[in-house]
């Protein structure tokens, strides 16, 4: 395959990112790309803002640290405004692009908006192959089907724990082979639609988006002596863990703390 797409989503980073890695092996050059979709941004019939400004702030803070570690490694990244079954056929026409790599999706929204880009790429003659990034365990290696998933959380807890394993994680790649990409133009809250909310003086914590930012704040608080306590075991302490990097990664690191080494 000559070309390839990456389509980012939430899935902003390097480290065990199964898409890229996919990509990168079937494509001679990817090309990564990230669209900013306005509907996402949108105030609802309920009057409730569908993004607020601070998870918005922390996306563009996410797609920029992206955008950088991407250049890094000799590649970059395109970033549109619009929705992605206009945008992503545009693209893929511009670049020459076969096919699509990008994040399964399993949400109904996300699900639907998949099915539209699918055939919207296939009318160019570029296809479009997903991957599950967002789990901790893969659907493919659960000890049942998905239809039988159980209703509570302990006897699904139980079961994995007998009977999956996680997956090892993917390594952040080094060298990525693109072609010539233009110089990423990152929207602001303002070009959203949106406002900067004032930082509440009470937050013990101000986060910064971004994949180093995550490993910084997750070496941090697991590697640093008494900053962590194990609440009872690693199969449940990782379900506390909400950043932009994979939850196999987060697991590892408390498998560490618990004395349990798996090569990260």
């Amino acid at each position: 395959m000559h070309r390839a797409l990456v389509w980012f989503k939430t899935d902003l980073r390097l480290h065990d990112n199964e898409t890229l890695v996919k990509a990168i092996e079937q494509a001679n050059e990817v090309v990564p790309v990230y669209i900013f979709n306005p509907a996402d941004y949108i105030t609802t019939e309920f009057d409730f803002a569908k993004t607020g400004s601070y998870r918005a702030q922390f996306i563009i803070e996410c797609v920029a640290a992206l955008a950088k570690a991407l250049q890094a490694a000799g590649s970059g990244l395109i970033v549109k405004t619009g929705n992605p079954v206009d945008v992503l056929p545009e693209l893929a026409a511009e670049y020459n692009a076969t096919k699509v790599f990008a994040k399964k999706e399993v949400s109904y929204e996300e699900k639907l908006q998949e099915e539209q880009v699918e055939a919207a790429l296939w009318k160019v003659h570029c296809t479009l192959e997903t991957y599950s990034t967002s789990t901790l365990y893969h659907a493919e290696d659960l000890p049942f089907s998905i239809k039988d998933i159980p209703d509570v959380f302990t006897s699904f807890r139980k079961k994995i724990e007998k009977e999956s394993t996680v997956r090892p994680v993917f390594n952040a790649p080094e060298k990525i082979a693109s072609p010539t990409l233009p110089k990423p133009k990152i929207p602001t809250l303002k070009d959203l639609g949106l406002k900067r909310a004032a930082i509440d003086t009470r937050a013990v914590l101000q986060f910064t988006g971004g994949e180093d930012e995550a490993l910084k704040r997750v070496n941090h608080y697991f590697l640093k002596p008494k900053l962590y306590q194990p609440i009872k075991k690693p199969a449940t302490d990782w379900l506390v863990l909400t950043t932009r990097l994979s939850y196999r990664y987060g697991w590892r690191m408390v498998a560490y703390r618990h004395g349990i080494f798996i090569k990260l």
